[in-house]
């Protein structure tokens, strides 16, 4: 969504080109907090590495608004907890789903018009405080290290199945 596979960035009309321009359509988007640092960290990579900015992401992100899915620790495979992503408050609605009822707060006031007439209750989302599995991110001392690591037959075996299509920088906002 952030990251679209088809965009038109450029019209070319004979010796001339002009910018396209940008949709002001609003984006509600649910994530869960991992997916939103995620997201905060795939921004620092799209506007702040570098001279430029990418406009074409800012200009999505900026129409982005994002719903907080209650989480409920994830899977075996989440480690949301170690890498300091299990919460934010980066988050205009919050939901969690209790039985067959939703339990919502809204923060952004641009929505409350859209509750009005719901049933008032207290729900503030809380956030996973640990997960069935922890991972430890080492600090690589130096380059020295770092060439090494590259070096590591891991990524070796990884190198022969890239085809160099830079899909992986964007189909995962951590990994980013």
């Amino acid at each position: 969504m952030l990251t679209p596979i088809n965009e038109t960035l450029f019209y070319f009309i004979e010796n001339e080109f002009k910018e396209s321009t940008a949709s002001q359509k609003p984006i509600l988007l649910f994530a869960r907090p991992c997916d939103i640092n995620a997201i905060q960290v795939q921004s620092k990579i799209y506007e702040e590495n570098g001279e430029f900015s990418d406009i074409y992401f800012s200009r999505i992100k900026n129409n982005l608004k994002f719903v907080l899915m209650d989480c409920n620790g994830g899977d075996d495979t989440c480690f949301c907890v170690s890498m300091n992503s299990n919460t934010t408050d980066n988050w205009s609605i919050a939901i969690k789903q209790v039985e067959n009822e939703y339990l919502l707060s809204v923060k952004d006031n641009e929505f409350l018009s859209c509750f009005e007439n719901c049933e008032q209750t207290e729900y503030e989302p809380e956030f996973v405080s640990q997960n069935s599995i922890s991972v430890q991110v080492n600090e690589i001392p130096n380059k020295d290290v770092l060439n090494k690591l590259k070096q590591h037959p891991l990524w070796q075996e990884y190198d022969k199945r890239c085809i160099a299509c830079g899909s992986c920088t964007v189909c995962c906002p951590t990994c980013t």
